[in-house]
C-alpha cells in the first residue's frame, strides 16, 4: 500500500538517507510552504502508523525523528540492491553534525551538476550500486561524499566528522585510503574538543608524502558558530570557508540557512530556535539507537 501524500514518502527517504533528523529540519526540506505546525501534525499521524519513531535523549528534553521497522519496509522496494539492512543511527550526535555538514545550506536544493552520497549508502548498498564516482574500497568509510560534474570538470569531496581521537595510526590509514583508493580532491574534517587536527594531520601526511595533501581541518565549534562559513585552521585550504573549499566557484549558489535547525531538537518548535545555545551541545545527549 503507497501512502497518500508524496511528502510522506519523501520524508521516509530522507529519514533513511540520513538516518535521523529533527522537526525543524525537516519542516524547513518539506513545509516551507506551510507550517512547523503542518509538518508536526503530519510526523505524529506517521507515528501512529509505526512509520517513524522520536528517539528522546536522556535527559528527555531534546527528540529526533528516525525510521520505525514498517518506515523501513515500505521504503525497501525502491531501494538498490542492499549489502547490509538498516536504517537507525548508532551515533545521533554525531549523525546530526554531519547532516548540517553534508547537506548544509542546499537542504532546500542542490545546485546542478552536484551530487551526494551518504554514509548510510555507502554501509547499506551493495558496491555494484554505487553511482560510477564513489570510491568502492572496503579500507576506509568516510562519512559522506559530495561530487561534482560539468562535463569538462569533475571535484570529489569527502566529509569527516571526528569527535573522539582514535590512535594515531588509524589516520595513517585513512591518509593511505585517500591517496590509493580514492580520486578525491579535497577531505574536509570537522574536529570535536576531544580531538587534536594537528596530529591527525601529521599522522596522514606520513602516509601521502610526496603526494599533495588535501585534507582541511575545521573546528566543531566554528561549525557550531558559523557553520558553511566556518574556516579551516589547518590543511589544505588554511583560511578559507567552508563553502569556499567546497564549491571553488562564485557562481555556486549559496541560499541563507538558517544552521540551528539542524540542532533544534524540540519536538514541537512553536518559537524561533536562532537564541538557543547551540554550543551547549545537548544533541549528544540523544539516545544511541542500534542498527538492525
Amino acid at each position: 500500500m503507497r501512502l497518500s501524500s508524496e511528502t510522506c514518502e519523501g520524508m521516509l527517504a530522507f529519514l533513511w538517507q540520513w538516518k535521523l533528523a529533527t522537526t525543524a529540519t525537516l519542516a524547513k526540506k518539506f513545509y516551507t510552504h506551510s507550517s512547523v505546525e503542518a509538518c508536526y501534525k503530519r510526523l505524529q499521524r506517521l507515528e501512529k502508523g509505526k512509520y517513524v519513531q522520536s528517539l528522546v535523549s536522556r535527559n528527555g528534553k531534546g527528540f529526533v525523528w528516525a525510521l520505525e521497522k514498517k518506515g523501513f519496509q515500505y521504503l525497501k522496494d525502491d531501494l538498490p540492491e542492499l549489502a547490509e539492512e538498516g536504517y537507525l543511527s548508532e551515533s545521533p550526535g554525531h549523525d546530526l553534525i554531519v547532516l548540517a555538514a553534508q547537506l548544509g545550506r542546499w537542504i532546500d536544493g542542490v545546485p546542478s551538476g552536484w551530487q551526494m552520497f551518504t554514509e548510510q549508502q555507502l554501509r547499506r548498498f551493495t558496491k555494484e550500486s554505487y553511482p560510477e564516482w564513489v570510491p568502492r574500497s572496503k579500507i576506509h568509510r568516510p562519512d559522506g561524499y559530495w561530487y561534482y560534474s560539468n562535463g569538462s570538470d569533475s571535484r570529489l569531496l569527502a566529509i569527516e566528522v571526528e569527535l573522539n581521537q582514535k590512535a594515531l595510526v588509524e589516520y595513517e590509514t585513512v591518509g593511505r585510503f585517500y591517496r590509493l583508493d580514492t580520486k578525491a580532491n579535497q577531505v574536509i574534517w570537522i574536529t570535536g574538543k576531544r580531538v587534536n587536527p594537528s596530529s591527525i594531520q601529521e599522522a596522514i601526511l606520513k602516509s601521502i608524502k610526496p603526494k599533495e595533501n588535501i585534507h582541511s581541518f575545521i573546528t566543531l565549534d566554528d561549525f557550531l558558530k558559523h557553520h558553511w562559513q566556518s574556516k579551516i585552521c589547518i590543511g589544505k585550504d588554511t583560511g578559507k570557508t567552508l563553502a569556499e573549499a567546497l564549491v571553488q566557484s562564485p557562481s555556486i549558489p549559496f541560499p541563507h540557512v538558517d544552521r540551528t535547525h539542524f540542532y533544534d531538537i524540540r519536538k514541537f518548535p512553536r518559537k524561533s530556535a536562532t537564541n538557543q545555545n547551540i554550543e551547549t551541545h545537548r544533541f549528544f545527549q540523544l539516545t544511541g539507537a542500534f542498527s538492525l
